[in-house]
C-alpha cells in the first residue's frame, strides 16, 4: 500500500482511539467535578467539552505526522490488516459525523435567517446589529450568523415589553453576538468526538449553554440592581409569551435551553458573573501546553515511528 494511504489509516487510527479515551476521561472529569465546574466560567465548561478532539487532533498533527514523514520509508511496501482498518474507521467516522453535524447546523441557520428575513421586516431597534421584525408563534429574540450577526425578535416581544426591558434583552443578544457564541456553539456541534453521545456529555452541554447564557445575563445587566431586575422581568414576560414549540436553533436565544429559574434567581440575586479567562485565552492555552506536553514527554520522534509500526504488525 502507499505510503499516503498507510500514514491516512494510521492517523485516522490513532485519532479515533485518542478521541475515544479522552472523550471517556472527560466524562469522568465532569462526573467527578461537575459542581465546580458549573459553578465557573463558560470559557472552562467550552474548554473540556472540546479538550478530547483538541488534544487528539494535536497529537496526531503535532507528533505523528511528522514522526511518520520524517522515518517511514518513502517506497515503503507496508501492508495493513482488518484491526487496523476498523480502528482508521472509527476516527473516519467521528472526523466525518463532526462535519456532518456541523454543515447541517449552518445550513439550518442560513436557511432560518433567509426564511426570516423573506418573511419579516427591518425594524429600528438601535441595536448596533441589523435588526428584523418577524411574525411568529414563538417569541424568539435571538442572533443569527458567525460573523455578519443580523438579530431577529418577534413582533409580540417587541409589542409586549416595556422600552427599558426591550433595551435589556437587546444588551442581552448584542452580547451574544459580541462573544461569538453562535461559533461557539457551531464548535460543540461538529467536535469530531462521542462526548455528545454520553449522558455526562449532553449534561455538559446542557451545563455549558445555560452558563453562556447566564453570562450574557450578567453582562448585559453590567452590575447593576436596576438593570438586573428589568432583565429578569424581561425574561419572565418573554417566558410567558411562549404559546408554540421553540423551532430548532443553532443561535444564541434569550429563550434557550438553559433553566430560567436560575437565571432569574442569579438576576433577583445580582449576582454578577466572575472574571475569569477567555474560553478563546483557555482553549489557546490548553492547545499550547498540550503541544509543549507532547512534545517534551514523548519520546522522540523514532521512537513514535516504532510504536507505529510495532500498531501495525499487532493490528495486521
Amino acid at each position: 500500500m502507499r505510503l499516503a494511504a498507510v500514514g491516512a489509516l494510521l492517523s485516522l487510527a490513532l485519532f479515533g482511539a485518542l478521541s475515544l479515551l479522552l472523550s471517556l476521561l472527560a466524562a469522568a472529569l465532569w462526573r467527578l467535578g461537575h459542581r465546580r465546574f458549573a459553578a465557573g466560567q463558560p470559557g472552562a465548561l467550552l474548554a473540556l467539552r472540546l479538550g478530547p478532539a483538541m488534544l487528539s487532533g494535536a497529537a496526531v498533527l503535532g507528533v505523528f505526522v511528522p514522526a511518520f514523514l520524517l522515518h517511514e520509508p518513502w517506497h515503503s511496501d507496508e501492508h495493513t490488516g482488518l484491526g487496523l482498518g476498523l480502528a482508521a474507521a472509527l476516527g473516519a467516522a467521528l472526523v466525518a459525523r463532526g462535519a456532518f453535524c456541523g454543515f447541517t447546523a449552518l445550513r439550518a441557520s442560513a436557511a432560518l435567517r433567509s426564511r426570516w428575513r423573506r418573511e419579516g421586516r427591518p425594524i429600528e431597534l438601535r441595536a448596533g446589529i441589523p435588526s428584523w421584525c418577524v411574525e411568529l408563534g414563538f417569541p424568539v429574540a435571538c442572533v443569527i450568523g458567525l460573523r455578519r450577526h443580523e438579530l431577529f425578535v418577534a413582533r409580540c416581544v417587541v409589542e409586549t415589553l416595556d422600552p427599558e426591558e426591550l433595551e435589556l434583552l437587546l444588551a442581552h443578544e448584542r452580547r451574544h453576538a459580541e462573544r461569538c457564541d453562535n461559533l461557539r456553539a457551531l464548535l460543540v456541534r461538529a467536535a469530531p468526538d462521542v462526548l455528545s453521545l454520553l449522558p455526562a456529555g449532553r449534561e455538559l452541554e446542557r451545563v455549558l449553554f445555560q452558563a453562556v447564557e447566564q453570562k450574557a445575563d450578567a453582562e448585559s445587566a453590567a452590575g447593576s440592581r436596576e438593570r438586573s431586575l428589568l432583565l429578569a422581568s424581561a425574561l419572565v414576560r418573554v417566558a410567558q409569551l411562549q404559546a408554540a414549540e421553540a423551532p430548532a436553533l443553532l443561535p444564541a436565544s434569550f429563550l434557550h435551553e438553559a433553566s430560567i429559574d436560575e437565571r432569574i434567581r442569579r438576576l433577583l440575586a445580582a449576582r454578577s458573573a466572575p472574571a475569569g479567562l477567555s474560553a478563546e485565552r483557555l482553549l489557546a492555552g490548553s492547545a499550547l501546553l498540550a503541544a509543549a506536553a507532547l512534545w517534551l514527554a514523548a519520546p522522540p520522534l523514532g521512537r513514535v515511528h516504532a510504536a507505529a509500526e510495532a500498531l501495525v504488525a499487532l493490528l495486521g
